[in-house]
């Protein structure tokens, strides 16, 4: 039987009976165990593994019979995959890897998206300039990002996170100097 912690994604083996499933070769017992940690690449490593896998078998055929020992890799799969895979990290390493880095600065322009009204509804027009607060299209666009930020605000308190704040900033107050505080104060509510 399998079990999976939706809170930590953690997989644990509660154990297997003769329905299990049943391994043609002792090792695939181990590298079946092996290949579940997320740091394990069967497709690059299947030699060590499997090399690995066979050192463990040897040792238990050392002083177990075959069936004996296909009952205890069978029953203990996940700790001594486990074990296998703590020994594995002694000996971990990694190529240093090159990134290309690419610093970019300015706006980029939006693309034109589409969107659905009902044939009920008036379609507004989303080109018109925040500096016309008095036109009842803008004010509308106003009342509705305020809702939703009221929306998200409430469902961020939900898990502790922070609140959110509509601010209708013009284009030409926004410069490198800027701080979300400062804009906070001199264009919110």
């Amino acid at each position: 039987m399998w079990i999976q912690h939706l809170r930590t994604n953690q997989l644990e083996v509660l154990g297997l009976d003769k329905g299990g499933i049943e391994e043609v070769r002792l090792e695939d017992y181990i590298v079946s165990g092996l290949v579940d940690f997320n740091d394990v690449a069967y497709d690059d490593h299947a030699d060590l593994l499997y090399d690995l896998a066979g050192q463990t078998v040897k040792h238990f055929l050392g002083y177990l019979s075959e069936e004996d020992t296909r009952k205890v890799l069978r029953l203990h799969q996940r700790d001594i995959a486990r074990f296998i895979h703590a020994q594995m990290q002694g000996h971990y390493w990694e190529d240093e890897v090159d990134y290309e880095v690419k610093i970019s600065k300015g706006f980029t322009e939006l693309k034109s998206s589409a969107y659905t009204a009902s044939e009920k509804d008036t379609v507004l027009d989303f080109h018109i300039s925040p500096s016309d607060m008095a036109l009842p299209e803008v004010l509308v666009k106003k009342e509705s990002a305020v809702r939703w930020c009221r929306h998200a605000s409430d469902y961020a308190r939900t898990y502790d996170g922070k609140p959110w704040q509509y601010l209708l900033i013009p284009h030409d107050a926004v410069s490198d100097n800027m701080t979300l505080a400062w804009f906070a104060g001199q264009f919110g509510d």
